[in-house]
């Protein structure tokens, strides 16, 4: 399997589609959106509502502890509605059209996790008759989303994805023995693991935290409900083996940052791993560079030098032992020379676009990735008034983009044209 550019390159990915969503997911995300913050306020009212049973009132001055079964019927499904919405409006829209809804607003992935997490059903998915199937209409929608859609792959890690997943085969698999296991808990199983492979296909920065995170979870699945010879059994067989070789290659393939991480594992703050501080730091590296582009673009160029400065600072420490982080280093630094440019600071954007430039650090990034570098050298040299250097540059433009018009320009502006 070789190293995935597709999914690493998310934050680029999720910005390319520069149109809004349709006017229909527009509206139906802003409804969405009242819902989860209605389903929040709602449970923080019933723990205040706990908390106030025994004196006889509830929190709100209302009598009784809680609210009714009958309410709590109706937002359960309300959530269902809007997570099986979600499918409906995104099945079959086009790759460009499914990374602009990914990225409207607080993202697709991110309220699918937020109305489950809400709702409260992964507390206990026998609580109501309504909780299994919201968990599988949560499945359905994040496979939904990621499928043939890069941008939505990548957002699984800082959306939480991989730990809500890991928090729905916890809640199945607890207690859980091949005496008492229940066919629709199977069926769940399933479709976590379904959507498990169509997030890690095609990014194996996916694939390697499902690695690293999902083995004995795996193993206990297996135990449970494999190796029983009947169609439904098998088919989970089957996707277990499919991630068990995908995991076999990626850790093989990463070896040496494994190692890196092995030798280092050692307990950080709160107790956690190398593993879990190297999946932590990534996922805010990628939280920051989307910020850093929001800060870029309206015009805020120290912040958002501060954004993708911290990003950087983020996985450096990594960067020497696996090249699945390059996409996010060349980016942190394109944007962040870009930043400098613009506050005047010449020599911090030479320093970046210097970097990216020797050695080949471009890598085999897509040509457009090696033809913004180069944009910003050229400008930059120009404007230091290093203008051989400059020329040489732009020779190297006007081999990949001789039409492009700010290449003409600053062609003509040192007299190359």
């Amino acid at each position: 399997m070789s190293e995935s550019r597709e999914g690493t390159l998310s934050t680029t990915a999720a910005k390319s589609p520069r149109s809004e969503p349709n006017h229909q997911w527009a509206k139906f995300y802003a409804q969405a959106c009242t819902l989860l913050a209605s389903t929040n306020d709602k449970f923080k009212q019933e723990e205040k509502n706990g908390e106030a049973k025994e004196k006889g009132r509830s929190a709100d001055g209302s009598a009784s502890g809680s609210s009714s079964d009958e309410e709590m019927t109706k937002l359960h499904q309300r959530i269902m509605i809007t997570l099986d919405t979600i499918t409906k409006l995104i099945f079959g829209l086009s790759a460009t059209r499914k990374a602009q809804v990914v990225v409207h607003g607080g993202g697709a992935i991110e309220l699918v996790v937020g109305l489950v997490r809400g709702s409260k059903v992964l507390e206990d998915t026998n609580s109501t008759a309504l909780a299994k199937p919201i968990v599988l209409s949560s499945l359905k929608a994040i496979k939904t989303s990621v499928l043939r859609n890069p941008a939505a792959r990548c957002r699984c890690r800082s959306a939480g994805v991989f730990s809500f997943l890991k928090d729905i085969l916890d809640a199945i698999l607890k207690g859980v023995d091949k005496e008492d296991k229940d066919a629709e808990d199977k069926m769940l199983v399933e479709q976590v693991f379904t959507a498990l492979a169509a997030i890690c296909l095609g990014d194996d920065l996916n694939a390697l935290q499902a690695s690293t995170q999902f083995k004995p979870l795996m193993e206990k699945t297996k135990s449970v409900y494999c190796h029983e010879g009947d169609d439904h059994e098998s088919s989970l067989d089957q996707k277990l083996e499919y991630l068990e070789k995908l995991f076999i290659t990626i850790d093989k393939e990463q070896s040496d940052l494994l190692s890196y991480l092995e030798k280092n594992n050692t307990k950080h703050e709160h107790g956690k791993s190398s593993y879990e501080i190297f999946t932590q730091n990534v996922n805010e590296a990628e939280v920051n560079i989307r910020s850093g582009y929001t800060s870029l673009q309206a015009g805020k160029y120290e912040q958002a030098e501060d954004q993708y400065s911290l990003s950087l600072k983020l996985i450096t420490p990594y960067i020497d032992h696996t090249k699945l982080l390059d996409p996010l280093m060349i980016e942190t630094r394109t944007k962040r020379g870009q930043c400098n440019y613009e506050m005047d600071k010449v020599e911090n954007c030479l320093m970046d676009t210097m970097y990216l430039l020797e050695q080949e650090r471009l890598g085999e990034s897509a040509p457009m990735v090696s033809v913004n570098v180069l944009k910003l050298h050229s400008k930059v040299l120009m404007k230091v008034g290093r203008s051989d250097e400059a020329k040489e540059t732009l020779g190297k433009l006007a081999i990949l983009c001789p039409e492009d018009e700010e290449v003409v320009q600053m062609m003509q502006d040192l007299g190359l044209k």
